[in-house]
């Protein structure tokens, strides 16, 4: 059986937030674009797991604090 996941928000910009860090300044620790971060906080872009990792250790967080998500269901596969 495969697990089936829907990401409902990411919970990038309330971190940022939290950790008094600017997307500019967020984005050059993290070694990408200002625009790159502003796509993951709106949801345009999901982020790889090397980038969720990164913003984990920055954010001092851990990964599944950066996006909501679902379990919507199990499927034979």
């Amino acid at each position: 059986m495969a697990v089936e996941v829907t990401i409902t928000n990411c919970l990038l910009r309330d971190r940022r937030l939290a950790a008094d860090l600017t997307q500019e300044e967020l984005a050059r620790i993290i070694g990408i674009s200002k625009s790159r971060v502003s796509e993951y906080e709106n949801m345009e872009r999901i982020m790889s797991f090397t980038t969720l990792i990164k913003f984990a250790y920055v954010l001092n967080c851990g990964m599944d604090e950066l996006y909501k998500y679902k379990i919507v269901g199990r499927r034979r596969g």
